[in-house]
């Protein structure tokens, strides 16, 4: 019974621990101002960044020989999107292969192997963009030289053949059994990046115009916009932080005072930023739910 379920589980259990981080850090609260048209249009771009996510996943899935059409990668993306929230980073990489092994009878070793080439990409690409931030702000020995270091040890990892069989080896003990996998080729790797930059640009203008709605008065650099996919790689990678809560804000409003604009405007945008990602994920979720509830009727 609980085998039957456990997706359904996973799902209740990641909303809950999201809101108990939520409103155990304080994190429910509105700016006093907010630019309708700004906030409108940050959304928007928002929306189009979570398609784009699932435009990479698709591209991830068929690098490894699996074809998923869109509609079924928003499923799988859109019903697990919170189980980030759940403490230990397993769930962020294993909770989107549920679905699609369900619906269409993918190994879900496989789809995990995919799944954190994704999140890979993902931080190669989010710091590589961040990096323009760290350079802004001056932090060159304090925030260039470890970035360099982790984008540099990422990028080996993920074309290295000895970290791809590792990666193997170590599916292969937690299932008791073969894998039947190989590597993708490095140069459908290269294929998948632009899907990754396109998520991070569009994310970025949407962060943009979120900061722009709460703070009207003071003119935003658009190299700031960057920030966000700085804060949220910072979330991925330390593992302690359910979703990056805590983290992210804390990167997001280090900038803002870096960069010049006062304290408690800084709070204001990176606990706001957090409640405008979760509207995201949320009307993700619901779309998936009733993509879901349509294809099965």
């Amino acid at each position: 019974m609980l085998k039957k379920h456990w997706f359904n589980l996973l799902v209740y259990s990641s909303l809950a621990f999201l809101f108990y981080k939520l409103f155990r850090n304080g994190q429910m609260t509105l700016p006093g101002e907010i630019h309708l048209f700004s906030a409108v249009v940050s959304v928007l771009f928002l929306l189009v960044s979570f398609f784009l996510l699932s435009m990479r996943w698709k591209y991830v899935l068929r690098s490894m020989r699996l074809d998923a059409s869109i509609k079924e990668c928003i499923i799988s993306v859109g019903i697990p999107i919170f189980s980030k929230y759940i403490p230990g980073k397993v769930f962020m990489i294993i909770g989107k292969t549920g679905y699609l092994n369900k619906k269409k009878g993918f190994s879900i070793a496989v789809m995990s192997v995919a799944a954190l080439t994704d999140q890979i990409l993902a931080i190669v690409t989010g710091l590589a963009l961040g990096s323009v931030v760290i350079l802004e702000t001056g932090s060159v020995i304090s925030g260039v030289i470890p970035v360099t270091l982790l984008w540099t040890a990422l990028v080996v990892f993920l074309f290295h053949p000895g970290a791809f069989l590792l990666i193997k080896k170590a599916a292969e003990k937690m299932l008791h059994r073969p894998i039947d996998i190989q590597m993708p080729a490095a140069h459908h790797i290269l294929k998948l990046l632009p899907w990754h930059f396109a998520y991070w640009l569009s994310i970025s203008v949407g962060f943009y115009f979120l900061t722009a709605s709460t703070n009207t008065g003071i003119p935003v650099s658009p190299i700031f916009s960057f920030t966000f996919p700085l804060a949220v790689c910072a979330g991925m990678i330390v593992l302690i932080a359910p979703g990056g809560i805590g983290v992210r804000e804390s990167v997001i409003a280090g900038a803002c005072e870096a960069l010049g604009l006062n304290g408690d405007l800084a709070a204001s945008i990176a606990v706001t930023s957090r409640l405008w990602f979760v509207l995201g994920e949320l009307i993700v979720f619901l779309t998936a739910l009733i993509l879901k509830k349509n294809k099965s009727s």
